[in-house]
Order: C-alpha cells, then sequence, then structure tokens
C-alpha cells in the first residue's frame, strides 16, 4: 500500500491518496528508482457504510528529521548582526542565533523557499 500525504508538522500529516499495486514495476521497489509515476494502481475499498471510518494506515512520518533542503547563507543577520549559531532541525526548520555583549538572541524559522521564511 502506497499513501501520498502532506507533511503540516512534526509528527502530523494529512492523507492526500492510497494506492494498491499487485503487479509494480520492479524499479518500483527501490529507493533509487521510485518516482512519483509509481504511484499507481487501485484505490483500496473502505467500508462504505461507515464513511467516517477509515482504514488505519500507521506512519511513522520522519519527514522533519530528515536534512533541511533549505539553508541559512553566511551572510544572514538577526537585527543587523551576523549569526554565529545555527542548528539544523530538519525539515527546513532552523534555529539561528548570535550572542553580543552577554546576551544571546535566538529565533527559530521555517525556510518556505529559497529566499522565504517564516
Amino acid at each position: 500500500t502506497m499513501v501520498k500525504m502532506r507533511l503540516t508538522g512534526g509528527n502530523d500529516a494529512v492523507i492526500l491518496a492510497k494506492r494498491k499495486n499487485k503487479n509494480y514495476a520492479q524499479s518500483c521497489s527501490n529507493e533509487k528508482t521510485f518516482t512519483e509515476a509509481c504511484f499507481k494502481g487501485e484505490v483500496p475499498e473502505e467500508d462504505l457504510s461507515r464513511p467516517d471510518e477509515k482504514p488505519p494506515i500507521k506512519l511513522e512520518i520522519a519527514g522533519d528529521k530528515e536534512p533541511s533542503q533549505y539553508s541559512p547563507s553566511s551572510g544572514t543577520a538577526i537585527n543587523g548582526k551576523p549569526v554565529t549559531l545555527k542548528l539544523d532541525l530538519g525539515g527546513s526548520v532552523w534555529i539561528l542565533g548570535n550572542v553580543e555583549n552577554k546576551t544571546s538572541t535566538m529565533v527559530k524559522m521555517r525556510f518556505t523557499g529559497a529566499t522565504k521564511a517564516s
């Protein structure tokens, strides 16, 4: 069973679609050759008499444990002061900081694009 999902948080996801394929191509069983084209097959049946109850799929979400796609550049600054501390939390989430006059300033941010963050 394959699940297409959108990660919405550290341990949260929204399931977009499910597929089951007994006659999958051999290349679809190897992570190096697995592509979006492999996401095909039949939609697993659900009990129509219980529309609110869908068959459970156990997911162990590790999306935010993966290295970030984006990272702060060497010219990144907080309040005009260079960032001297960087911690990649995965999933394009970072803690950035600097220390000046015995005061530490830190921000936690998520890159939403190459030059955008929230």
